[in-house]
């Protein structure tokens, strides 16, 4: 089955991780030689969390065929997440060298690039990647992620526009929405609404008006500081860049179909 890859990985961007284990443990069992199968094995392994059965995996497939740049990715995924950096971008490097035109692996380097904070660099990658393949959720948000570190909000809001239309999501909208918020403005354009509160309670007597003032001030209090720690956040974690899994440290691109 010669597109078995690509559906273990629909169903692994689609959650159902455990059966596109399956059908890729299935497809071994039916044909032992086929390294797609062992490919998408290891990429669900790495998802659930089986790091060395994932590895075992990569090495399997590349054993059947060396040409294979994505376990070169997912490889470079376990390395960064053991800390080994050196590793990390050797198996990043094969991985270019083998597919230096495939959006997964310009999308993979990207992401790294992000979380070596070369934002200068990974933004021409990124770029790149949506050139390739301009449905690709993860690189627009990474693209924000970097435009928002080099204050280009201009840049970052067009790729704001593309995440919504790719993934509309109320929590993503939100998420967003405090990324790209400036707080400063917020609390100008608040502390001007609480100002015309006050002083139309005190020139039509209005002391009612008094309580909502104090009970305004405390929801901007509230929302202020929600939005800062979230926009700090955001802006120095490691969150989404390259695979999201049952890891506290998670990254973007090979999470997509492509």
């Amino acid at each position: 089955m010669n597109n078995i890859f690509q559906q273990a990985k629909q169903l692994i961007r689609d959650e159902k991780t455990a059966d596109a284990l399956e059908l890729c443990n299935q497809e071994i069992q039916d044909s032992t030689n086929n390294a797609l199968a062992y490919q998408g094995a290891a990429f669900a392994l790495y998802r659930l969390g089986e790091i060395e059965k994932s590895m075992e995996m990569c090495k399997k497939a590349l054993s059947l065929d060396p040409n294979l740049a994505f376990p070169h990715l997912i490889l470079a995924e376990i390395f960064d997440d053991l800390g080994n950096i050196q590793a990390r971008k050797q198996e990043t490097k094969i991985a270019l060298e083998l597919a230096p035109e495939a959006s997964e692996v310009l999308g993979t380097h990207g992401a790294f690039l992000l979380l070596d904070k070369k934002y200068d660099e990974s933004i021409p990658v990124l770029e790149k990647t949506i050139k390739l393949d301009p449905n690709d959720y993860n690189a627009h948000n990474n693209l924000v992620v970097a435009y928002l570190h080099n204050k280009n909000k201009n840049k970052a809001y067009e790729h704001v526009k593309e995440i919504y239309r790719i993934r509309p999501s109320l929590i993503g909208g939100i998420r967003l929405a405090i990324a790209f918020l400036d707080i400063k403005s917020f609390f100008k354009i608040s502390n001007f609404i609480f100002l015309v509160i006050t002083i139309g309670a005190f020139i039509f007597q209005a002391w009612n008006l008094l309580i909502i003032s104090g009970l305004y001030i405390f929801f901007l209090m509230s929302v202020g500081l929600v939005l800062s720690v979230s926009q700090k956040n955001l802006l120095s974690s490691k969150h989404p860049l390259c695979i999201a899994k049952n890891s506290p440290k998670t990254r973007v691109s090979l999470s997509k179909s492509s």
